[in-house]
């Protein structure tokens, strides 16, 4: 069975849909209101901003009663919605998203190039036409067990639409281009949401403290911050000071320093030092120079040399012992932390007198 593909602008879908002859069949979709407005928003600025959306899909059928063609939803209702409503001037975009001039504005408020830009955006729909319902029902639920598997990162993306994800996604995307060209993330990585995966990781043990993290803890300050986020700008700039302290290690790009449980353990010895975060604070002191002789006097190319090393002496440091076991659990990464808190010290005490 083939759907062909029949591409439809906004304002024509949307005309559509106002005189029911494209209608949502409660057969195939979930309830309207899954999508809440930050994700509604998002899809929104896409589709101003040009980008492509994933593709739709209708059923098209003749409806006895009024001797029309009526077009099902199979796939695409929140979509759908997102569109009708922006469509009927029924919600704000978010302020929360990219493009200043779009931020906080309905459809009435766009200037003009924008509701062109709109309504003419044309979307990728394919259609199902001639063919019995029960094929229909069977090609959907083909079409989602085709799909590729959501990781964790992008479930939670998908399930939380409050402050902290939609913090986390900005500063994403603000670093993306830094990420890829220090060799922190691959296009990979960016593509199945690595970036933000570590973005939240550094933030759980900006508000937490350093812990092992694994997806229940990461869901939790999804699920913690997603209404309620009075701290959110004071928070959000200490995190990009510290993420900003990162990028700026030029020298060190594509080293193994940027390799993603290396890099965790730089970017909160930045924020410790920026802000004097009380839980990391405690980390870095409860390393001392009695059980760590050497914590205060290692720079950051010789943390790099120890972990390049083949010396056997140099595997036994506990500094290398910690970056090559156990990376995710807690202890090990207080030890990174502590010692990178110190190399970034003497960092900038070099740059401050140069």
């Amino acid at each position: 069975m083939k759907a062909s593909a029949a591409p439809m602008a906004v304002g024509d879908y949307c005309s559509a849909m106002a005189e029911n002859r494209i209608t949502v069949n409660r057969d195939y979709q979930r309830n309207p209101q899954i999508w809440k407005g930050e994700a509604r928003s998002f899809f929104i600025e896409s589709i101003l901003l040009g980008y492509p959306i994933p593709k739709m899909f209708l059923y098209s059928k003749i409806d006895l009663r009024s001797r029309q063609t009526i077009k099902d939803i199979v796939d695409g209702q929140q979509r759908s919605m997102a569109l009708f409503d922006f469509y009927n001037n029924k919600f704000r975009l978010s302020r929360n998203i990219d493009t200043e001039e779009l931020k906080g504005r309905n459809y009435n408020q766009l200037e003009d190039e924008w509701k062109e830009a709109f309504l003419t955006y044309s979307l990728p729909i394919d259609q199902f036409a001639g063919v019995d319902e029960t094929e229909v029902r069977e090609a959907f639920r083909r079409m989602n067990s085709n799909n590729v598997p959501l990781n964790e990162e992008e479930k939670r993306n998908a399930r939380y639409q409050g402050e902290f994800k939609w913090l986390v996604h900005s500063i994403a995307t603000a670093f993306k281009d830094n990420f890829l060209r220090s060799g922190l993330m691959s296009k990979r990585d960016l593509i199945r949401m690595g970036d933000y995966k570590f973005i939240a990781d550094v933030a759980y043990a900006q508000r937490y403290g350093v812990q092992t993290t694994k997806s229940k803890e990461l869901d939790h300050i999804y699920r913690e911050l997603d209404r309620e986020f009075p701290d959110k700008d004071e928070f959000g700039r200490v995190l990009i000071g510290g993420l900003a302290g990162l990028i700026s290690l030029t020298e060190f790009y594509g080293t193994a320093l940027f390799k993603q449980h290396m890099a965790y353990a730089i970017v909160l010895a930045f924020i410790a030092t920026n802000s004097g975060n009380p839980g990391l604070m405690a980390v870095v002191d409860a390393h001392s120079e009695d059980q760590y002789p050497d914590i205060r006097r290692l720079t950051l190319d010789d943390l790099l040399g120890l972990i390049d090393s083949d010396a056997p002496d140099a595997e036994r440091h506990p500094f290398v012992v910690a970056s090559s076991q156990k990376t995710n659990v807690r202890e090990p990464r207080a030890v990174r932390i502590a010692y990178c808190y110190w190399a970034v010290q003497r960092h900038l005490r070099n740059e401050a007198n140069n």
